[in-house]
């Protein structure tokens, strides 16, 4: 069997034209006619009723477009496996990163680096977001493959796995009065006018209940997932940040007028990788998993 001629009749069934469809075969109509006019010599059957509107699919034609479509994608499966084969790369993992493993940190970006050069044949494609939301979004719609948040997000159908606990610290400007000190109470920190956080993750809303847990309203809120925007407050005396550890030295690292003090009792965020329940323990994501867990946990910067 034919499979261009396959291809062929695929194209024009959803195109419903065979002018549209030799257009994006990048093929003449006439070509295109006699391909389909030699397939259903060889089911002798027609596939189509010709019209002045374009092409009809008979009822054998819609149960051959069944297996048709299949085909297709089955071949075009096979042409991306031999691109790879040839590039000597034979696997694709796709990450969505978000919270403080954002891209300012440098930290995913260099585990990445170093998986891939520790396996040639897989090839990461990472993208950053800055809510949970967004990353159960894209693993709900197979986008990606694993997510990396830092916040205990466990939802139905989904598996998450914590991996570390991040601390939470006290981020504001040297010029403040608390920042002599070596570190700071949650009361204290409760006296500063504005704190940043962001609106929609899970830790704003665990940085507020343990303001309550120890009987402390609240400071108002301003809300940035922009580490520019927050270096700017911060430096200016206008707000203070309660972030993980590696967001608020990425902060830091943008102003020499910024500070960094530990909060006690301590509150910890975790860390950890969201996957669809349906993925197998020996795919791919799996072995990435078991990688990123041990890079990790080495790391100091995760202390």
């Amino acid at each position: 069997m034919n499979f261009d001629a396959i291809r062929y009749f695929a194209t024009a069934y959803e195109q419903g034209s065979i002018h549209k469809a030799a257009e994006s075969l990048y093929i003449s109509p006439q070509g295109l006619s006699q391909s389909i006019k030699q397939l259903e010599e060889s089911f002798s059957e027609a596939l189509f009723i010709r019209t002045n509107r374009g092409l009809v699919p008979t009822s054998f034609g819609k149960q051959v477009y069944d297996y048709a479509r299949r085909i297709v994608a089955d071949l075009d499966d096979l042409e991306g496996f031999l691109v790879q084969h040839k590039s000597g790369v034979s696997s694709e993992l796709s990450l969505v990163v978000c919270g403080g493993f954002n891209r300012n940190t440098y930290t995913v970006p260099s585990i990445i680096s170093k998986f891939e050069q520790e396996n040639p044949s897989v090839i990461c494609t990472t993208s950053y977001v800055e809510v949970a939301d967004d990353v159960y979004d894209q693993l709900y719609t197979e986008k990606v493959d694993i997510g990396i948040i830092c916040y205990s997000c466990e939802r139905e159908g989904f598996s998450y796995l914590p991996i570390k606990k991040l601390k939470v610290n006290c981020v504001l400007s040297k010029d403040n009065p608390l920042a002599r000190k070596s570190s700071l109470t949650w009361s204290q920190v409760a006296d500063i006018p504005l704190f940043s956080a962001h609106r929609s993750d899970p830790f704003s809303a665990e940085v507020r209940d343990n303001f309550k847990r120890y009987g402390i309203e609240p400071p108002a809120a301003i809300y940035s997932t922009d580490i520019g925007v927050l270096a700017h407050a911060i430096e200016g005396d206008h707000a203070m940040g309660m972030l993980s550890k590696t967001y608020s030295l990425a902060v830091q690292k943008l102003s020499d007028n910024i500070a960094v003090l530990p909060v006690e009792p301590p509150l910890f965020i975790n860390v950890g990788f969201v996957l669809k329940d349906r993925q197998t323990k020996d795919s791919l994501a799996y072995e990435f998993l078991e990688f990123i867990s041990e890079t990790l946990i080495s790391q100091e910067e995760m202390s």
